[in-house]
């Protein structure tokens, strides 16, 4: 999935660079790990080859998918109904797209959620 060198995202630990995957023995069986150097600080992480796509390990995106999502976070939100259960509809809808299409949708989900209809 990730070579030496590739600039990768993680979800809470933000951006970093892959730096080596190491295999380590853990109680006896030997797991492949990204070691990864994260560009905020000075630490390094190591995430599971096996379970970086489940972890939400990503590339970081070209710059034209960001031009997308910033022309999309200035527009307007859309607005939700006042029905509870309509409004948890189209939330839960948005919110289990791919994160590459939600992204495009993020400031309507942020604008219902918070209440707001900027």
């Amino acid at each position: 999935m990730f070579d030496i060198g590739d600039k990768v995202v993680h979800p809470t630990h933000w951006a970093g660079q892959v730096m080596g995957i190491k295999e380590q023995d853990l109680l006896e069986q030997y797991h492949r790990y990204y070691v990864i150097n994260l560009a905020v600080d000075d630490r390094t992480l190591m995430i599971p080859v096996s379970n970086a796509k489940e972890i939400g390990l990503r590339s970081i995106s070209r710059e034209a998918a960001l031009s997308k999502v910033w022309r999309t976070l200035s527009g307007a939100g859309e607005s939700l109904s006042d029905d509870y259960k309509k409004r948890q509809k189209r939330v839960q809808k948005v919110t289990t797209q791919p994160l590459s299409f939600r992204a495009t949708e993020r400031k309507p989900v942020l604008s219902e959620v918070e209440g707001r209809s900027d």
